[in-house]
């Protein structure tokens, strides 16, 4: 019975392995086979049918065949008569003329599957040297098998034995479009796709040519068409005990072609069979080891080659991760079961990570925070949807941070680049509330400015009122108080329209009205949380300045200074003319006391910063920070001093402006206080 086998190999990854496995079945197919047209037909058949796509199972070759040369005179009548069709001068035939003759063939139409359908390739006579030579594949074949064309068609019986243990080789075209060498380029090649073209073979004892041809789907590799140089071999010593028997499934009755080859030059005896046998047999053992050190050989190129690659994968890695230190943004990169498997040194700072290991830790268990947030919602669609996303979320205490999140599916999960916002939404929104106070103001401004005529009126009309005499001393009482209350309030008006406008060049300034301007504005607060004012005002020279931006500054401070006290606290203020010991520049200091609480160290430290607040959500962090650059404008400095003792307690804020304006520094408190701190 034939052997049926059932391995697969791809001859597009083709190993040693295959090559063993593959060539030790091709020695048994000829087993109990009636003819050697019968195991040829084993051999093309198992080639068809074992060399598939292992992804698809598709098969790797369109068309398998196998071809054996003989003497004109061999030939059965029906392959004689096809020989001779195919002759250039059919009158004059020699019956020792070669023929290659299809012995069997396998492929995907059902006539490829019969060698009496093919019309021009079941027996092709080899007239001459150049009629061969005029035939590309035959003669491609031939000299890549290492045999002359003249040798191949008349071997001589010296030179038979050499050539029987030395030819065997392989006829490899990678790409069969447009290769010279294989004919029939659109009907065959480009109709059936044919990416390569393998064929392999050698001599039998008498001389005579095998070859296997297969013309592949898939791209055939070098290294893979030299491993069918071994497999060759096999395919030789599956033919070897049908040398004596019948060649063709035909040979009965009139015909007998073992019969024929009795009476041939070169007939095959039973010790030429079994020499051919052992040398073929010596041939596979070096063929073997060849076959081994070649796979040694691409092994150790192809590890030296994963080393290189190693190498640099790990040198791109190195760049990208320096690349991904170096930038602005936090990194993080999770898998596709949201394990940490990245993050930059910005990102463990952003997210408080310094000293955790979160490398292989679930980032929703590491922070549960973000679960059911933009975190996961935006996570979950790059992870599963494969699409980049940007969003803004807040992550809660101990962050307590704003982040601006863009997302991106990577080959393994996702990376994700975030930025700390929470300053530049502090910004907005204390630009969109100094907008609304700007629209306040002048919408202040507007009201004092259109009840001014009215108030003042109503001033001469009390006037005229308080000096009636027909008014009762009671009623003359009240006109006066009405009258005094009045005054206030055009005062109040009268300073409010001050603050808002403001020149376009430096003026000269009265340091008091200005100081005085403001004291006004809190008045009310003043009274009502009892806080007393002390005033020593010593410098009467005008400063060269924007009275509007010193307004700001000293309403600022002394703001400040009654939220820091509670009641019974005092104010101070106090102008006098001064050097700065720094500069020896001449000036006048304005200073700006209280009683109040004071302030801690790490407080002092931030004072200037923008949006540092103490006061919560009822401060901007502002106020300060544009209090030192409008000093900074008028060449000034502003020195601090607190404490917060139970004896002594309070804050004390020095201002110095000089005569002549210069580059503003700002300093700390280096000098005595003006004013000595009060329990």
């Amino acid at each position: 019975m034939p052997l049926i086998s059932t391995e697969r190999y791809d001859l597009a990854s083709f190993e040693l392995s295959e090559m063993i496995e593959c060539g030790r079945t091709v020695r048994r197919l000829g087993e109990g086979a009636a003819s050697m047209e019968a195991a040829a037909d084993q051999i093309v058949r198992f080639f068809y049918d074992s060399l598939v796509d292992t992804a698809s199972g598709k098969r790797n070759c369109a068309l398998v065949r196998c071809f054996k040369t003989h003497r004109f005179a061999q030939l059965p009548p029906d392959l004689a008569a096809a020989a001779r069709r195919q002759l250039t001068r059919p009158g004059r035939v020699s019956p020792e003329m070669p023929c290659l003759t299809l012995l069997a063939t396998a492929g995907d139409l059902p006539e490829w599957n019969d060698s009496s359908c093919s019309l021009h390739h079941a027996a092709i006579p080899l007239e001459s040297v150049a009629i061969v030579e005029q035939a590309p594949m035959i003669a491609a074949l031939l000299g890549q098998m290492g045999l002359e064309i003249e040798a191949a068609l008349y071997p001589s019986p010296e030179l038979i034995l050499d050539a029987e243990q030395h030819a065997f080789n392989v006829f490899h075209v990678r790409d069969a479009a447009g290769d010279p060498s294989v004919p029939s380029q659109e009907g065959f090649v480009k109709r059936y796709d044919i990416r390569s073209v393998l064929g392999f073979g050698g001599l039998l004892p008498s001389g005579e040519l095998f070859a296997v041809i297969m013309f592949s789907h898939v791209t055939i590799p070098h290294e893979t068409a030299q491993m069918f140089r071994t497999i060759s071999l096999g395919v030789k010593l599956a033919l070897l005990p049908h040398l004596r028997g019948p060649v063709f499934a035909c040979e009965q009755g009139a015909f007998s072609l073992a019969a024929a080859r009795s009476t041939a030059p070169y007939g095959e005896t039973l010790e030429e069979e079994l020499r051919s046998e052992i040398s073929t047999l010596r041939m596979l053992i070096p063929a073997l080891e060849q076959a081994a050190l070649d796979q040694n050989r691409r092994l150790q190129s192809a590890f030296g080659d994963l080393v290189k690659k190693e190498e640099q994968v790990r040198q791109q890695g190195e760049r990208l991760s320096a690349m991904l230190e170096a930038t602005t943004a936090g990194v993080i990169l999770l898998d596709r079961e949201w394990r940490f498997t990245f993050l930059n040194n910005h990102a463990q700072t952003l997210i408080h990570a310094e000293g955790r290991d979160l490398l292989g830790q679930n980032v929703w268990a590491a922070f549960p925070g973000a679960v059911g947030t933009e975190f996961w919602t935006n996570y979950h669609k790059a992870m599963w949807e494969r699409v980049a996303v940007q969003f803004h979320e807040y992550y809660p205490a101990p962050i307590d941070k704003w982040f601006e999140v863009h997302a991106f599916p990577s080959q393994d999960g996702i990376a994700a680049f975030f930025h700390d916002i929470t300053g530049r939404l502090k910004q907005e929104a204390t630009l969109r509330q100094t907008e609304k106070l700007a629209a306040t103001g002048l919408m202040a401004a507007s009201i004092a400015h259109e009840i001014n005529n009215p108030l003042e009126a109503m001033s001469n009309l009390l006037y005229l009122l308080t000096h009636d005499a027909s008014l009762s001393p009671t009623a003359a009482q009240f006109a006066r108080q009405a009258s005094e209350e009045l005054k206030r309030v055009t005062e109040i008006t009268t300073h409010m329209l001050r603050f808002y406008r403001q020149s376009t060049s430096p003026a000269e300034v009265d340091l008091k009205e200005v100081l005085e301007s403001v004291l006004v504005l809190f008045q009310g607060r003043l009274t009502k949380v009892g806080i007393s004012v002390e005033k020593r005002y010593r410098a009467t020279r005008s400063l060269q300045g924007f009275a509007g931006e010193l307004r700001q500054v000293f309403a600022n401070l002394i703001g400040n200074a009654i939220d820091a006290s509670p009641r019974g606290c005092r104010l101070i203020l106090r102008v006098r003319e001064a050097r700065d010991p720094a500069t020896g520049r001449e000036g006048v200091r304005i200073t700006i006391a209280d009683t109040g609480k004071g302030m801690s160290r790490a407080v002092q430290s931030k004072l200037f910063e923008a949006f540092f607040t103490t006061k919560g959500a009822t401060g901007t962090g502002l106020g300060l920070w544009v209090s030192r650059e409008l000093v900074q404008k008028h060449g000034g400095a502003v020195r601090v001093r607190s404490r917060e003792d139970e004896r002594l307690h309070g804050a004390v804020f020095a201002v110095f402006f000089p005569w002549q304006p210069a580059e503003a520094r700002v300093l700390p408190w280096s000098a005595s206080p003006d004013v000595p701190l009060a329990g």
